[in-house]
């Protein structure tokens, strides 16, 4: 029994300490992603600056769309590297934002918006990409904190700019719809089964 006991402490252990050095690998190279773009933008213009942006947000809007609605597209397995992939998107754009702020130092207002507003929804994804097991509750906030980020920008460029940015709000709420849809089933399922648990079976026949 203690021989049994043992392996199974083992095998726990040697899982505990893979998955950590996956995660540690995974940040070392999100690192080097993240510094080699903020070099490479040395000396880019303020036009390229932005753009580079503006491209790395919608990098990351793609990827928290593909988490957000994983398990009700059949991926849920895969949710967990969504979340990971999620950090790396939001760093790099971090990166982007790092080098347009080197080159052209931010309004007061801009540094609140990233270091207050910003910083929140960084603090969030960090916890669903690197926290395995969290409330459900605590999911939710992180999922819908970003997503609110999310749409108020692109509400601001279909209002100023296309109603083609319309397009992004349609898949963002698609994916929303989608992600609670499943989480109303999830609490449906585990709520008959408790039920059918704790109902007890007939009596005796007579």
């Amino acid at each position: 029994m203690d021989e049994g006991r043992n392996v199974q402490v083992g095998v726990a252990t040697l899982m505990l300490v893979r998955g950590q050095s996956r995660v540690l690998i995974f940040l070392l190279v999100t690192l080097a992603v993240c510094a080699a773009v903020f070099f490479s933008l040395f000396g880019a213009s303020e036009a390229t600056l932005r753009s580079a942006v503006r491209w790395t947000a919608r990098l990351a809007f793609a990827v928290y769309v593909a988490a957000l609605a994983a398990p009700a597209i059949r991926l849920r397995p895969r949710e967990p590297d969504l979340r990971r992939a999620l950090i790396a998107a939001f760093l790099v754009h971090l990166a982007a934002i790092a080098a347009l702020f080197r080159a052209v130092p931010p309004y007061p207002g801009e540094r609140l918006i990233l270091f207050g507003g910003g910083g929140i929804a960084y603090a969030l994804v960090a916890l669903l990409g690197l926290v395995p097991q969290l409330p459900r509750w605590v999911v939710a906030v992180a999922y819908a904190y970003p997503g609110a980020i999310f749409t108020v920008g692109w509400l601001g460029r279909t209002a100023r700019l296309s109603p083609l940015y319309a397009v992004p709000l349609v898949i963002l709420g698609a994916a929303a719809y989608a992600r609670i849809a499943w989480v109303r089933r999830v609490a449906k399922a585990t709520a008959a089964t408790s039920g059918s648990a704790a109902t007890p079976g007939p009596g005796p026949a007579r």
